[in-house]
């Protein structure tokens, strides 16, 4: 990499729970452990990006309406793992960073600053979660933006004196995108969403991903589903629908590495570097027949959201809907209804609720999801 371009590297879900296997591994090995496999390769960048998916600290108490199993905290001492690792910018945005209440999320903030890595989609009003991550390496600025598009039942907004999250407005985040783009070289907007262990983005992710591209983004990164989904070149931009888990205790599970060659015109030139899970739960690059099998999925359903099937694009907002409803029956927490707000999600809500009623539809949801991540 020359002095007129710099290497971006980007993951998807790094999860390090005490709770977990990962915060079991990190208690027998070290902070570093997850990384160790990938450590050699991430220095070759100069900024990595990943989305937290955990508060960090040891205060604050667990969300009582969420299963214990899927509410996370990490041990403050994980961030020196991320820290030497070359993590320099996380995402917040997500749907797990209030598991443990206002005093843990204050907490993660903090120990981030004290660690310099920036944190993006999350502060302590609405300000500084809706604001960019700048960082410049060779003369080149590269703005960060995140949002959540999915909703737990302990998850909380930011507000003008409330702290929370960033949730994804496509008007108010094209204006954050075009106020970045005036200044920035590179414009990169981190996208919490989707459903988990689906291969294909809800379809309107795709128009959301697309007007961010027409208003000066150039490289959208998505995750939340728990696996990975396509790549699709749009324009001067590059959306990645979901990057998988990239730290997680599901040994096996599919990943890759995001890599960028970024100069102050864009993107020169990008590749997906396949990885999984190993059976000590790190994070590991692979080669021959399993980065080949890898790519060649990544490949695939690529091309297929070039024209996703009707009857495939009907299931999929479906079952969106039926898990936004099971989440919301959890807690009665508003902000979820959020994710099927507009009029095209609304009518789709009143018809399946009157096809099917709202007590089949969150039974059905329970049982398929009950051992799924929410």
């Amino acid at each position: 990499m020359d002095n007129e371009s710099l290497c971006l590297m980007a993951v998807g879900d790094i999860m390090l729970s005490e709770n977990r296997g990962t915060g079991e591994s990190i208690r027998q090995y070290g902070a570093d452990y997850p990384f160790l496999k990938v450590k050699d390769y991430f220095q070759q960048a100069d900024i990595i990006f990943g989305n937290l998916e955990n508060p960090v600290s040891d205060n604050g108490m667990p969300c009582k309406y969420q299963d214990p199993h899927m509410t996370f905290r990490a041990n403050p001492l994980t961030v020196k793992g991320l820290r030497s690792s070359g993590f320099n910018v996380l995402s917040l945005a997500n749907n797990h960073a209030h598991d443990y209440g206002d005093t843990a999320f204050y907490d993660t903030l903090e120990i981030l600053k004290r660690n310099r890595i920036k944190y993006v989609g999350a502060g302590k009003n609405a300000c500084e979660a809706e604001s960019a991550a700048i960082i410049t390496r060779n003369e080149i600025r590269v703005g960060f933006l995140a949002y959540s598009c999915f909703l737990n039942p302990a998850t909380k907004l930011a507000g003008k004196k409330r702290p929370g999250i960033a949730y994804f407005n496509l008007n108010a985040a094209k204006k954050w995108v075009k106020k970045i783009a005036s200044s920035a070289d590179l414009v990169v907007v981190s996208m919490h969403w989707g459903l988990d262990f689906e291969k294909y983005p809800v379809p309107f992710q795709m128009d959301y991903a697309r007007e961010l591209i027409d208003s000066g983004a150039d490289l959208i990164i998505g995750h939340h589903p728990h696996c990975l989904q396509g790549i699709e070149l749009y324009k001067h931009g590059i959306i990645a629908y979901s990057l998988g888990d990239f730290i997680f205790d599901e040994p096996h599970q599919e990943t890759c590495i995001l890599k960028c060659e970024v100069s102050k015109q864009g993107i020169n030139n990008f590749d997906l570097i396949p990885a999984k899970i190993n059976e000590t739960l790190q994070a590991e690059i692979v080669k021959s027949e399993d980065a080949k099998q890898i790519n060649d999925k990544i490949q695939g359903l690529s091309t297929e959201y070039k024209s996703i099937n009707s009857n495939i694009a009907d299931a999929v907002i479906n079952r969106y809907i039926y898990i936004n409803l099971y989440v919301f029956s959890l807690s009665w927490n508003l902000n979820v209804l959020r994710n099927i707000s507009s009029p095209f999600l609304i009518l789709r809500t009143i018809y399946l609720l009157l096809r099917k009623g709202t007590r089949l539809i969150i039974h059905q949801i329970s049982i398929k999801f009950r051992n799924k991540h929410i």
